[in-house]
């Protein structure tokens, strides 16, 4: 098996772990409000926590690397300033007739997409060049991504009543990671950059704030648990600082 077809199933693993992980909220639990609620903080403290641990750490290293200390910050907080008006707009475009709580789960769609792509081209890249560290790095991308399927799973499931739809939503969440990867790989490994990857992560980081700060959390706490939601939000930053660490 040549390196290019490890490299796609190594990938393709990583980013197949999102739907996985967003039949685990389904396992034994009848209460439909406990297991939204409970999910939407989950997943807020997972995408607060990737955009400040691990997103804005990895575009500062990216960006300081070609540009000044001024430039560099300056770059960051335009690209994450993008990402929250992006995603502003998008709320304002999709149709407020549509359920809040499945609006909510194409926003996460949308959000994990933007995120697995990049990370997809990273752990496809390096695999061709190392395997060892690229299986380390799709083990660990697989750990973090597992908790990411839920933020889709679960809004689109009870927001349209349709467990066919918020599957396929899932899946295109995480196939995202071994096609877009392979594909941009394919057509612009030449062109791949320091500055485009930083660029990228800040703007992702501004993303998934957003969508944690003005939709998870808020409908979470539409559910009148302000307890449980605290708890799931604290529940899904120690399960992502237990999984940096041993990233790291």
């Amino acid at each position: 098996m040549n390196n290019f077809m490890i490299s796609f199933i190594i990938t393709f693993i990583a980013g197949i772990s999102t739907l996985l992980g967003g039949f685990i909220p389904f396992l034994k639990i009848n209460n439909k409000d406990k297991i939204i609620l409970t999910s939407l903080g989950f997943a807020s403290g997972i995408m607060i926590s990737i955009s400040i641990l691990d997103l804005l750490p990895s575009s500062f290293s990216y960006l300081f690397t070609n540009y000044s200390l001024i430039k560099g910050l300056f770059l960051i907080v335009l690209s994450f300033l993008l990402g929250i008006i992006t995603f502003s707009l998008l709320d304002k475009l999709l149709s407020k007739d549509v359920d809040n709580l499945y609006r909510v789960g194409i926003f996460s769609m949308i959000a994990i997409i933007l995120h697995n792509v990049p990370e997809g081209i990273i752990t496809f890249i390096l695999s061709t060049s190392d395997v060892r560290l690229g299986l380390f790095l799709g083990i660990s991308i697989a750990l973090h991504n597992i908790p990411e399927g839920i933020s889709v799973m679960v809004p689109v499931y009870y927001g349209s009543n349709n467990f066919k739809k918020a599957f396929f939503y899932t899946l295109i969440a995480g196939i995202a990671e071994p096609i877009g990867g392979v594909v941009f790989y394919l057509l612009f490994k030449n062109y791949i950059s320091n500055s485009m990857l930083g660029f990228l992560f800040s703007f992702i980081a501004g993303v998934m704030i957003y969508l944690s700060i003005k939709e998870l959390l808020p409908k979470s706490l539409e559910y009148k648990n302000s307890s449980l939601t605290l708890f799931s939000f604290m529940i899904g930053i120690i399960f992502f600082l237990i999984v940096h660490l041993f990233m790291h």
